[in-house]
């Protein structure tokens, strides 16, 4: 039963990522939402995202409200770091403006009001963050791990032709014997320019899609997709940071 959970979890994000390929990249709007949920209710927390968020998700999707919808858990987080993170996949500009809050409808699909279903979670939610896809490798096969690179690079213009002439063909031709299974690369809509800690918002995202966590250190090490990479010849992209995340469950 296990595995069988698992293995379905693989596939609703192997799915979210497909959807990026599936219509006009560029049109597609990311939107990352961190949230902190204390260590005595992660449990709770996971159970009601998994049997009750999932589900009206599910229905804005169906009912092309939404584009897809994962949740995912930060590794190696520590108590005061946001260690989930909701990830809101919209097909364009105006659904994420008509659509944006179809969380708020679990009454018409659950039978249960919005303040009720997660009145009992003490959580600490973020901003969110919004991000404009620009390109990206359909994932192989299905993957449980996923690792995303937030940066400021010097160029963005130059960063995006760099990632299209010499990541991506580099990645293509690794993904058979690296362990990855997808990439992406997005640019940020808002919010922009100085953040509160007194750096500078990230301008840029990739992400990469592993198979297993062993080629997600790997890669982060510089080995796995990322051997043989000509990083000498890329605009730096300056990454600020760089979080590994597991899949703990999504739209199908």
């Amino acid at each position: 039963m296990i595995n069988y959970l698992i293995n379905l979890t693989m596939k609703k994000f192997l799915l979210l990522l497909v959807l990026l390929v599936s219509s006009s990249i560029s049109s597609q709007i990311f939107v990352f939402h961190p949230v902190q949920v204390p260590g005595d209710q992660i449990e709770t927390f996971e159970k009601i995202q998994t049997e009750y968020v999932q589900k009206i998700a599910q229905d804005a999707v169906d009912n092309g409200n939404l584009g897809a919808w994962a949740l995912l858990k930060a590794f190696n987080a520590t108590e005061d770091d946001y260690n989930y993170l909701w990830v809101h996949l919209y097909q364009d500009v105006d659904q994420v403006v008509d659509k944006f809050s179809w969380w708020s409808n679990s009454e018409d699909v659950l039978g249960i009001k919005p303040d009720i279903l997660y009145g009992d979670i003490d959580a600490k939610a973020d901003r969110r963050y919004f991000y404009k896809m620009e390109m990206a490798i359909p994932n192989s096969d299905q993957g449980e791990w996923v690792i995303l690179n937030f940066g400021n690079p010097d160029n963005v213009e130059q960063f995006l032709k760099d990632s299209e002439k010499i990541v991506m063909p580099h990645f293509k031709r690794m993904i058979p014997k690296s362990g990855m299974l997808g990439w992406g690369v997005a640019t940020k809509i808002t919010p922009q320019g100085n953040n509160p800690q007194g750096g500078k918002y990230s301008t840029a995202m990739t992400y990469d899609v592993y198979d297993n966590l062993k080629n997600v250190m790997l890669h982060m090490a510089g080995g796995a997709a990322v051997e043989g990479l000509e990083i000498d010849k890329l605009n730096p992209p300056n990454f600020s940071i760089r979080g590994i995340f597991r899949v703990v469950t999504g739209t199908e």
